[in-house]
């Protein structure tokens, strides 16, 4: 009788990584297609092409696919028979304003059911990619926030139809930060041709992934340019550094010569590893080899390395904390357990463990045990873990890898949370406060956790370890102070990542808060220079913790003029959280106060609205940060994260209060610096949104050019935005009026393209403050309190100042046509 075949194992996601099975993956994938679409037929080839392209990419070395189109019965056939996973893409119309045109997102969103109802089953499904590289002109156009949310929509829908699906969005460099929060990893598409940028580069998306993987899901390289030696030198240094860089997987763009774009065909581009005719080039051979050489040692130092864990009543996860670190990878390596005092199960779990040296003291603290380790470590390296972490068996080779890389003494990586329940311990692992690290660049780093941080044992005695008045937290924060005081540099190794259990109850979460800010009170002391404005410390750096940025305000955007940056940058300030000086203790109790004086006076209720406000903004900045409406099994659970939120802020700031009042030291108290963002200062009056249409292949560039050849000729001043602003051109008169203009083109087949312009006609601010005072006047005449003459001419006023504005506004559509009409557009 013949044996059945086992099962193909499901692709999953856990940590940064894709699994198959128990295996972590580091996925090979090329994209097979998009393909020229014909009237009734489907793009793809004919089944005889297909079985042969998949047996070759597998043989060489390719585990999956991409596809742009909607595969049929011969595509999912083949997959399956030939053993190749696959991505799948949503072919909906997400190039255009799909916020006003709201009939492509609600097409997408029935296709996407459609095709999981139809597909959802398939054995080698691997992942589900909702759209692709939505253009920033678009992007800017909708709002970065509304583009997210949409989405997540879609992701949403999947999850809810495929709990267990792979879900992401494959974004792009002008959109890097565009990422739905509830998406299971992180898909870049990237075309960086220097190595040394490449490499840059995969280091800063790790910081848009957080705890999610890095998916390069598109590099290519044209042999017509660089020519088929060179294509497959690129491609294959590109493959190899990504490995190293710590990403999970890398696309290659593309299989054949013969693809084709959607506004056209690929021109004389040749991306393909075979051409037209199905020919090998070079680079599949190539590829071939690197994807063989990946995983191997490199031929770096390999220091001997010293595990040290330290544990206190930690037996409820001690036992397979040391299971994971005796499945490393790593060739030379011990394992030290300090048990600083375990009053549990901890020392009967130690007797039977074979090849680790158990260290046993009395109770002293973490950092006495911490110095305890190194004492006794006899490797050149100390790397430190936490008994509540799991590590997988590439850890310790990606950590020391980077730091022998960078020529660094301190290296550390992510901690990212065991995949949390929709109950309360889900609620626990998504607020703030948890384990994170700073970052001052890309690389560099001012603070990295101690549950997953390797320093040399000579920067270590250099600085004297750890300092043993630290008992429960903050000692890998001095530490890290204190290493950086003396001259060292600390690097981020964003695929180094190990598994941290989160506190599984609110009363352990607070008492983990409350700990914190006892230890932050050491640190004031200790530190002062690096604590300002009454709440904890002042980072320098930018504080990372799961999905993103976590300091100071949400980063201003740097697009470019006119929004045309191929690389634009988030920017973020370093001042501590707003948590920290507005959602402390300090703040409730004046809140407190203002509510009970307000008893007797309605002038204090009014001065206690805004101390409440002020303490609960920063709750929903941290809690809106974490939590998508669309992650499924999380709905309706956000005011619990806003709610344990605001018990943070208290407890972690009364706590450290006390602290500094027991030690005579508080932080000198500053009033927070604020930014009015510069669209509140003209005060919009009209908006209005018009477009044009052509063939001939104009864009929006031909129509601003136009606006600034002529208008300034003709009285008006013209202001282009210089990268940082929602806005191309801002026109004044002379009158008390300015208007914003926004324009987007929308890239259709055969040349076609869409003008989109919004004007935005505003008010300057003098005028608004004039209104406002004659409103007054006029509200003290209705009342009786002074002559009728105010009302009347603050109503004269009010109707003129709205006629001259319509005036305006229509004069300015009136210009817009024309010089839309002058350029092409009709």
């Amino acid at each position: 009788m013949e044996a059945t075949p086992s099962p193909a194992p499901r692709l999953r996601v856990a940590g940064k990584r894709f699994w198959l099975g128990e295996e972590a993956q580091f996925l090979r994938v090329v994209t097979y297609g998009p393909f020229p679409h014909r009237e009734g037929e489907s793009p793809f080839p004919d089944r005889e092409t297909l079985a042969n392209d998949f047996r070759r990419l597998k043989r060489f070395g390719f585990q999956a696919v991409r596809l742009y189109d909607l595969p049929n019965e011969a595509v999912l056939g083949e997959l399956e028979a030939q053993g190749i996973y696959f991505f799948l893409g949503i072919p909906w119309t997400w190039q255009v304003d799909y916020r006003r045109e709201a009939h492509c997102f609600a097409e997408g969103e029935r296709l996407l059911k459609e095709t999981l109802e139809a597909m959802g089953g398939h054995p080698f499904l691997a992942g589900l990619l909702v759209a692709n590289e939505i253009p920033a002109e678009m992007v800017r156009w909708m709002g970065r926030a509304w583009v997210a949310d949409s989405l997540e929509r879609l992701v949403g829908v999947a999850k809810a139809m495929l709990p267990d699906l792979p879900c992401g969005y494959a974004t792009f460099p002008p959109t890097e930060f565009l990422c739905p929060r509830n998406a299971d990893f992180y898909a870049a598409n990237v075309y960086l041709e220097v190595m040394a940028d490449w490499r840059a580069y995969l280091r800063r998306l790790h910081h848009f992934a957080g705890d999610r993987p890095l998916l390069l899901s598109e590099f290519g390289v044209d042999a017509s340019t660089h020519g088929k030696i060179g294509q497959a030198n690129l491609l294959s240094e590109a493959a190899f550094a990504a490995e190293e860089e710590g990403a999970a997987g890398f696309t290659v763009f593309s299989w054949s010569d013969a693809w084709h774009a959607p506004d056209g065909d690929g021109g004389d581009w040749a991306f393909g590893i075979v051409d037209a005719q199905g020919h090998e080039k070079l680079a599949a051979g190539a590829l071939r080899a690197t994807f063989e050489a990946l995983g191997k040692q490199p031929a770096l130092p390999q220091p001997k390395v010293s595990l040290i864990v330290c544990t206190r009543n930690g037996a409820p996860t001690l036992a397979a904390c040391l299971e994971s670190l005796r499945q490393q990878s790593y060739p030379d390596y011990e394992v030290i357990v300090v048990d600083d005092g375990s009053t549990d199960e901890t020392s009967r779990i130690l007797k039977g463990l074979r090849g680790i040296e158990v260290i046993s003291q009395e109770p002293a603290g973490l950092s006495a045990a911490r110095n305890e380790g190194a004492a006794a470590a006899r490797g050149e390296l100390l790397v430190y873990t936490d008994d509540d972490c799991v590590a997988p068996s590439f850890w310790l080779h990606e950590l020391v890898s980077v730091l022998e890389r960078e020529g660094a003494e301190v290296a550390g990586g992510p901690n990212v949370p065991f995949a949390p329940a929709a109950g309360l311990a889900g609620v626990v692992a998504r607020a703030p406060g948890n384990p994170a690290h700073v970052l001052l660049d890309d690389v560099e780093a001012e603070h990295l956790p101690g549950c997953n941080l390797a320093v040399t044992k000579a920067a270590w005695g250099a600085i004297g370890g750890f300092d043993p008045q630290f008992r429960t937290a903050g000692d890998d924060v001095d530490f890290c102070w204190r290493l950086r005081e003396a001259g060292y540099r600390l690097v981020f190794a964003g695929g180094a990542m190990v598994w941290h259990h989160r506190r599984g109850s609110l009363a352990g979460y607070l008492r983990q808060q409350i700990g914190y800010g006892r230890a932050e009170a050491l640190l004031l002391a200790k530190h002062p220079e690096r604590f300002r404005g009454g709440g904890g410390a002042r980072w320098r750096g930018v504080v990372y913790e799961g999905l993103g940025r976590l300091g100071g305000r949400p980063g201003r955007l740097y697009q470019g003029v006119f929004a045309t940056a191929g690389y634009p940058r988030l920017y973020g300030t370093s001042c501590a959280a707003p948590a920290d000086w507005l959602g402390g203790v300090s703040v409730l109790a004046l809140g407190l106060l203002a509510s009970l004086a307000s008893l007797l006076s309605i002038w204090f209720l009014v001065l206690a609205i805004p101390l409440w406000a002020a303490h609960a903004w920063p709750a929903f900045w941290q809690a809106r940060s974490r939590v998508s409406v669309h992650e499924a099994g999380f709905r309706g659970r956000r005011w619990q994260v806003f709610l344990l939120t605001w018990l943070q802020g208290i407890a972690r700031s009364a706590a450290r209060l006390v602290g500094a009042l027991a030690k005579g030291r508080l932080a000198p108290w500053e009033w927070p610096r604020v930014a009015w963002p510069q669209s509140l200062a003209p005060l919009p009056l009209l908006v209005g949104r018009v477009s044009f249409w052509n063939r001939s292949g104009v864009d929006r560039h031909a129509w601003l050019a136009a606006v600034l050849e002529e208008l300034p000729g003709k009285g008006w001043q013209v202001e282009v935005d210089p990268g940082w602003q929602a806005w191309d051109l801002r026109l004044r008169a002379r009158d008390p009026f300015q208007t914003e203009v926004m324009t987007a083109t929308e890239y259709h087949p055969a040349g076609g393209r869409l003008l989109r312009i919004r004007l935005k006609l505003s008010l300057r601010v003098f005028c608004w403050a004039l209104l406002v005072q004659l409103f007054a006047l006029a509200l003290g005449a209705s009342l009786g309190l002074g002559s009728l003459l105010p009302l009347a001419g603050s109503m004269a006023l009010s109707l003129g100042v709205l006629g001259a504005a319509w005036l305006r506004y229509r004069r300015l559509f009136y210009l817009v046509a024309r010089l839309a009409r002058q350029v092409g557009f009709h």
